[in-house]
């Protein structure tokens, strides 16, 4: 994968990086002096590749961690659900239980897409490609 297929895979990524540097390059306009948007330049630089970047690898494992929880607990409360339906014969007490396990895994997996959000995000995934 090359950089122009990243921004084709992940537009949203792309778009929320786009809108970060257009923030950025709107300040640094603001700055009169060459030395001070120089130096302001190398440290939106350095929080843009660094501090951003270390952001979506904490949201990242995070997100693992969470869904890493969320996974048994779905499956115990799925199973739970089934063997109470299959007991009892009540069709609407499984259905319930299939649904707040839905809701369990669906919420761990927003939780892990979360992170794409962000924009390092688009930095952190080129950084990964071009360290292959």
């Amino acid at each position: 994968v090359c950089s122009s297929d990243l921004i084709q895979h992940e537009t949203s990524a792309f778009e929320a990086f786009r809108l970060e540097l257009r923030a950025i390059t709107e300040s640094l306009g603001s700055i009169d002096d060459e030395s001070d948007r120089a130096a302001e330049a190398r440290l939106v630089s350095n929080r843009l590749a660094r501090e951003q970047v270390h952001e979506v690898d904490r949201k990242l494992r995070e997100a693992q961690r969470n869904l890493k929880y969320s996974l048994p607990i779905t499956a115990a409360t799925l199973a739970a659900g089934a063997l109470g339906a299959l007991a009892t014969g009540g069709l609407a007490a499984a259905l319930a239980g299939v649904f707040a396990s839905a809701a369990v895994a669906g919420s761990a997996a927003k939780d892990y897409r979360s992170y794409r959000s962000l924009p390092g995000y688009f930095l952190w995934r080129l950084k990964k490609i071009t360290q292959k």
